[in-house]
């Protein structure tokens, strides 16, 4: 999705030239190193948009003024979206206030700045032209041909990537340590592209260079499993995949290939192990690049900083998670958003064992917002596990009372009265989730228990036989229960 293109009007108009343009197209009414040059304003009278400048004394048609702003000397990209927060906006206009009193020698690192927070907000135009006023600077940095791969990575422009990411490895100093990630991550890249353009032996020469540099990297001993998988070498195949596994076991990604792997090799035990592991953890997987995650970290607000530290949960990262969660917080936001932050970071110190700064941070969500699933199922299962199922009774009522049909709530609050040792209550909970989640296994085994114990051995009999539990129906059988004394035919409603 191109937002810059698709919320500021049309890029081309009659009376002026391309406003947005490739590496060889100046935007109209700029200098190459983006300063004014002139601007027949025939759009806006706003004034930063001047009516007349010029610059080295080249004359070019006018620029846009609803795509480009005037800051100084220079010319940026007008980034106005209502739908963007406002710690983004103010973080913009403080970029944008810069400009004005920026060095010309600095100006090709602004212009990078800027660019970054564009494409992370997805208004990639505008991230173009901010990387093509960098590079006219700053033509010997490997930065800026490095973005503007991914610019065309992520519009499907396969064969200008991989001519941006190569003219970035160019430029890459290969006996700087400083700068290895990023040139294991442009080889990465290029690999990738010429397997996704269905040229697998281009892509492994790309990945073993990758091995030869390092021979521990996930990434790439994952990408040549894949590969080995499509010439059927299923022993290659795994001897990668696990590796790349080991290197990182909490890829989901790599586990799920792997099963694949295993599943067509025959080794369906292990095949069943591996992709039972990854269900709950499979994302796409892709190779460390620190210019991405600059680009996915630049824009400083509440919204972006609790998406990564979600995206770092998700992944098993839980200290990234924290510290994306803990940066969130520090911005502004509505009680509610800040209650699923603190619900969220609790449940990631919750993960690292940490017990009292989860209960810490339910709390204060709890405090923001008292009627909070999430948190109210995170305290109510504390106070279950510490040996209080009486606090959590109130906690999963709340959670009904808002959302009776609820599950989960549901479930655990059967259970906490199973707990409480009120099987009455306990029984009617199962009921009425099992009305509505007919295929949970366990609340029908809980509830077959129930039955057994209060003697309602009809009602367990014919739930035994109906969802198939041979051990409940053989034990019925066979032992000498005694009368029941609710006896219902197999006509019961269950």
């Amino acid at each position: 999705m191109n937002r810059f293109a698709n919320r500021q009007s049309v890029l081309l108009r009659a009376t002026s030239i391309a406003c947005l343009v490739t590496a060889s197209i100046m935007p109209v009414g700029c200098a190459p190193d983006g300063t004014v040059q002139q601007c027949n304003n025939t759009m806006s009278d706003s004034s930063d948009c001047p009516k007349k400048a010029k610059h080295a004394g080249i004359s070019l048609p006018s620029f846009d003024c609803n795509i480009f702003k005037q800051v100084g000397r220079y010319v940026v990209p007008r980034i106005s979206d209502p739908s963007i927060e406002s710690a983004a906006r103010e973080q913009i206009a403080g970029l944008e206030k810069r400009f004005e009193v920026i060095a010309d020698q600095d100006a090709g690192d602004l212009y990078g700045e800027f660019g970054m927070i564009c494409q992370c907000l997805e208004f990639y135009d505008a991230a173009r032209f901010c990387y093509q006023q960098s590079e006219t600077r700053d033509a010997a940095n490997y930065r800026w041909p490095f973005l503007r791969g991914h610019l065309e990575r992520l519009e499907g422009k396969t064969s200008q990537a991989k001519a941006s990411f190569k003219q970035a490895l160019k430029r890459i100093d290969p006996k700087s340590p400083a700068v290895l990630d990023a040139q294991l991550a442009a080889i990465c890249w290029i690999g990738e592209l010429e397997l996704n353009e269905g040229e697998p032996s281009k892509a492994k020469a790309w990945f073993d260079k990758v091995l030869a540099i390092t021979p521990n990297h996930a990434f790439a001993h994952y990408s040549l499993g894949r590969i080995a998988e499509q010439q059927e070498d299923f022993v290659t195949a795994i001897e990668h995949l696990r590796q790349a596994s080991q290197l990182d076991p909490s890829a989901g990604s790599i586990q799920y290939i792997l099963g694949m792997v295993y599943r067509r090799a025959g080794r369906l035990q292990e095949a069943e192990s591996m992709l039972q592991n990854s269900v709950a953890n499979r994302k796409p997987y892709a190779p460390y690049d620190p210019l991405l995650w600059a680009v996915e970290s630049a824009v400083k607000s509440h919204r972006r900083y609790h998406f990564i530290a979600d995206q770092n949960l998700k992944a098993k990262q839980y200290t990234e998670a924290i510290e994306f969660y803990e940066r969130a917080l520090q911005m502004q936001a509505s009680r509610q958003l800040l209650a699923q932050t603190h619900c969220n970071l609790g449940s990631a110190y919750a993960k690292t064992g940490n017990a009292v700064a989860a209960l810490k941070h339910w709390k204060l969500a709890a405090s923001l917002h008292p009627e909070h699933t999430e948190t109210l199922l995170n305290l109510a299962a504390v106070a279950g596990a510490t040996g209080a199922p009486e606090k959590a009774l109130p906690l999963y009522q709340t959670v009904l009372k808002k959302q009776p049909n609820h599950r989960q709530a549901r479930q655990k609050l059967a259970e906490t009265f199973v707990q409480l040792k009120q099987p009455a209550n306990a029984i009617a909970e199962y009921e009425r989730l099992l009305n509505s989640d007919t295929g949970n296994r366990d609340a029908w085994r809980a509830l077959l228990d129930l039955y057994i114990a209060e003697k309602r051995f009809n009602k367990a009999r014919q739930i035994a036989i109906r969802y198939e539990f041979p051990d409940v129906i053989a034990q019925l059988s066979t032992a000498a229960l005694g009368s029941d004394p609710d006896p219902e035919s197999d006509q019961d409603r269950l």
